[in-house]
């Protein structure tokens, strides 16, 4: 019986009422019967996942370790071969990529056992974009407001893999908008899930290189994404006292780990900015001041994400900024 895998994330962290980053929330397997809902691998309520500026957890590889593994709570069975789909709420944040791995159980605390075993990825607005179709708040660039959407991709469990134990990572990176200040670039975020394959395909010896698809609201037929500095996971220093850089402009390319190449998106589910609007490339000026995010009353000038008040200024990224994360290129 062909099942489908659903991975959901929920937006969590950042500042104030701001919606944030993508970390696994549910995760279904749809068949005849209907749906079952399987935990996502716990963590300790002390465990500083939400990557707070500070906080080193944003490291990876999981958000917990494997001995907070959800295999003794309803385990999950999967096949060789059968189709998983990934789901997160797109949140405040725009661009990056999302990079979906696999490894046994026991190597889930090893970051090179995902690193040997990624399975593919996709731009983090794929099929998804902000939520203001007219664009005009578009203070922080073209289409870089908040968004309610569910963003997915797919991928399919390896034939490689044996019978057994095994976790999915879900790793998001590259992402932009960092305190509602325009210019800013979020380094990585990371969620796992555990599960048990059985039967299925028969084991294969051949190992394919992830595949790529690209396409996001820019874009939506292209085979890139839209993304802020970070090109591949772990890129800054694991002593770095906050998980963002600042000064940073975005930019379009493929992630790193790339190595099969890239496919272009379908372009289903998204939408690109508006052609009667200026902002609508980057760079572009707005024609129109933004409001918050979230916020449907027009104000005079930007005013704090995430602050339903207006202001007559833009937020002052000051005041936002982590004590000591000066500006990086």
């Amino acid at each position: 019986m062909r099942m489908l895998l659903s991975i959901g994330a929920a937006a969590l962290c950042l500042l104030g009422n701001v919606n944030g980053h993508g970390f696994l929330d549910s995760l279904t397997v749809d068949h005849a019967e209907g749906p079952t809902k399987i935990r996502i691998r716990d963590a300790p309520a002390d465990y500083p996942g939400s990557c707070t500026p500070g906080e080193k957890a944003c490291m990876g590889p999981c958000h917990s370790k494997k001995s907070w593994s959800s295999l003794d709570w309803q385990p999950t069975t999967l096949e060789r071969g059968q189709e998983v789909k990934v789901n997160w709420v797109r949140g405040n944040h725009p661009g990056g990529f999302v990079r979906v791995a696999m490894a046994p159980l026991d190597q889930s605390d090893d970051w090179s056992a995902f690193d040997a075993n990624i399975l593919g990825g996709s731009c983090w607005e794929s099929h998804c974009t902000a939520d203001d179709s007219k664009n005009n708040r578009d203070y922080w660039g073209p289409l870089t407001g908040s968004g309610n959407a569910m963003c997915f991709t797919t991928v399919k469990v390896p034939d490689y893999f044996p019978d057994g134990e095994y976790t999915l990572q879900m790793a998001w990176h590259g992402g932009g908008i960092v305190y509602g200040e325009k210019d800013t670039a979020f380094h990585d975020f990371y969620t796992c899930s555990d599960f048990i394959i059985k039967g299925g395909s028969g084991v294969s010896k051949d190992h394919p290189a992830p595949v790529f698809v690209g396409g996001d609201p820019m874009e939506p037929n292209g085979s890139d994404c839209r993304y802020w500095k970070f090109d591949d996971l772990r890129m800054s220093p694991a002593s770095a006292n906050h998980t963002a850089a600042w000064g940073v402009q975005p930019t379009r390319g493929l992630p790193k780990w790339a190595s099969g190449g890239a496919s272009k998106g379908d372009g289903n589910g998204t939408s690109t900015a508006p052609a009667n609007n200026p902002s609508a490339t980057e760079g572009g000026n707005s024609t129109n001041n933004p409001t918050t995010p979230g916020d449907d009353n027009n104000t005079n000038n930007p005013a704090t994400p995430g602050d339903g008040n207006n202001t007559n200024n833009p937020s002052n990224p000051e005041k936002c900024r982590p004590k000591g994360a000066a500006s990086q290129a």
